[in-house]
């Protein structure tokens, strides 16, 4: 049977060092920087289209191809999909003084979301039966993500643009982020399992 990918068979046993240095390798593979390139033109693209559910709440869907990245070529290509994706939307598009802050923000994200997610196409495979494990890890991802980087982080940058004290943001983003956590985290989820069937049909892709 032809193997999916170079990476071992379940990387996010390997210890996250040895993710980090199997996920750099990715980044000598033509195949795999094509893939990462068109990862990262979604993920500006989608940057610029949201759902307004309200006047407060938005859904945004740049974060979905971070985590198609970080399943696929993990950790370390994920945190340079989602670092470079912000300055290159900006240089797009710029709206206002460039913030450094939400391009580590979206760094933060590719990082959870390879750590999280490498090899986890695998837990797709019917005949493995861990599609359980596949849910709880991007849960687990996905409410990482809402505390870490959308409610801290954004709360932070957004006190520096604008001066807004924190305690002021957090009762009503935090109110943002529960709303928004499982409308998310779904959407991760019938992502990365579509991009797991075919891949698991397909194992030349990651070849």
């Amino acid at each position: 049977m032809p193997k999916i990918s170079s990476a071992p068979s379940n990387p996010a046993r390997s210890g996250p060092f040895s993710m980090f240095s199997r996920s750099a390798r990715e980044l000598k593979r033509p195949k795999s920087l094509v893939m990462l390139s068109m990862l990262l033109a979604c993920h500006v693209v989608l940057g610029f289209f949201q759902l307004q559910l309200t006047d407060f709440i938005r859904i945004s869907f740049a974060a979905l191809p971070i985590g198609v990245a970080g399943m696929l070529y993990g950790p370390t290509a994920a945190l340079l999909l989602g670092a470079l994706g912000d300055p290159i939307k900006y240089l797009v598009s710029p709206t206002g003084p460039f913030f450094p802050g939400f391009t580590l923000s979206a760094a933060v994200t590719g990082l959870l979301f390879g750590l999280l997610f490498y090899g986890m196409h695998r837990d797709f495979d019917p005949c493995r039966k861990k599609r359980g494990i596949a849910i709880l890890r991007i849960a687990v991802a996905q409410l990482l993500n809402t505390l870490i980087v959308d409610l801290l982080l954004h709360s932070l940058w957004l006190t520096c643009l604008y001066g807004t004290p924190m305690e002021a943001l957090l009762p009503m983003r935090a109110l943002k982020c529960a709303l928004l956590f499982p409308v998310e985290g779904i959407l991760l989820y019938l992502l990365l399992a579509a991009v797991a069937r075919f891949v698991l049909s397909r194992p030349s892709v990651l070849r």
